[in-house]
């Protein structure tokens, strides 16, 4: 169960991308002229984002090196000052915290939002 829920969040790792500079500037002048930032933050980025949050420093540079800068396990080892090996390593042992925490999260979600549970509770008298 572990390594489908590593799978599924390295998928959605390797789908976001970060806005290049040009659309963070973009975005903040559109904020200034009292426009709605071009910037789309929807429920998987923000899960992303409190899952890597929630990361070791390292844990966190790997994944992000990885799958958001897209960088090659020998690039991102170079980054980090480490071994391609260790690079390896630390993205398995990343991957595999980030989906114990996704459960986690999930179900703090699940249980904090109501209608996520399956419908309304009935009190009985």
């Amino acid at each position: 169960m572990n390594s489908k829920r590593a799978e599924r969040l390295r998928c959605l790792f390797s789908r976001l991308s970060t806005p290049s500079p040009e659309e963070l500037f973009e975005a903040s002048w559109a904020e200034a002229d009292g426009e709605e930032p071009t910037t789309i933050h929807n429920s998987s980025v923000d899960h992303v984002q409190r899952l890597l949050q929630r990361l070791p420093l390292q844990y966190r540079e790997v994944l992000v090196s990885r799958f958001l800068l897209s960088l090659l396990i020998k690039d991102t080892a170079l980054r980090m000052g480490l071994t391609e090996a260790n690079v390896k390593v630390l993205q398995f042992r990343a991957l595999k915290r980030a989906a114990g925490l996704d459960l986690v999260l999930t179900d703090r979600e699940r249980n904090s939002n109501p209608s996520k549970r399956g419908g309304d509770t009935i009190n009985r008298a």
